[in-house]
């Protein structure tokens, strides 16, 4: 079982801090309110507002049971309140350490903009975690070395999101090396790579309403 604590740090992952393509806690200023869904009291719209059937993952006070893998959520950063849409994925396997049952495993965080993955080791209900220092995915036969933005975000190329938006079914693989050097190749099943896709067309939907609104 995964602890809270370790998924706490999982959650903290997916705040991508720096230029996104929309940072879903910031605050659009619109001249007509009415093409929004927005809150009589405030002409400031959160893009939270705006998806009100997304599930709020919160890095402190969420119910870690409940979390929804493959799936677009919002996360949510308590201490800065910064929110980002992003799709959670988790592959283990099972194996021994030691003569001890284990399980190896990688969480990954897909944003539109980047990708956010951690590997990590349970043995007699511990957990063990570490971040990334590479991180490459195969679509097909197609190979992506991604680059690395900061500590542990690494970017989505033009190319790779064009590979990934296809409607044609692929098969998608991550391969991530830990700052340790261990090396995990997962696959990343095709209703998280879905669930992707609809966050895109979320925010491109988004878009055009505030250019709807705001023409000038």
């Amino acid at each position: 079982m995964i602890k809270a604590g370790f998924l706490t740090t999982i959650v903290a992952l997916a705040i991508v801090t720096g230029s996104m393509n929309i940072a879903i806690g910031d605050s659009v200023n619109t001249k007509n309110t009415s093409c929004l869904n927005v809150s009589s009291t405030s002409n400031s719209v959160k893009y939270s507002n705006l998806f009100p059937s997304l599930p709020i993952f919160d890095t402190e006070s969420t119910k870690w049971r409940q979390i929804r893998w493959s799936t677009p959520v919002i996360a949510r950063d308590k201490f800065t309140e910064k929110e980002l849409i992003v799709v959670f994925d988790h592959d283990y396997n099972k194996g021994f350490v030691n003569g001890k049952v284990a399980e190896r495993g990688v969480i990954s965080v897909w944003s539109q903009e980047g990708i956010k993955a951690k590997q990590y080791v349970i043995v007699n209900g511990k957990n063990e975690s570490v971040d990334s220092q590479a991180l490459s995915v195969k679509v097909n036969r197609q190979v992506f070395d991604l680059q690395k933005k900061g500590e542990d975000v690494f970017l989505i190329s033009p190319e790779l999101r064009e590979a990934l938006s296809t409607s044609e079914p692929i098969k998608v693989y991550i391969r991530t090396t830990s700052l340790t050097g261990n090396t995990q190749t997962i696959p990343i099943g095709d209703k998280t790579i879905k669930a992707w896709q609809s966050v895109g067309e979320m925010l491109r939907s988004l878009n055009n309403s505030k250019n709807a609104c705001n023409p000038n």
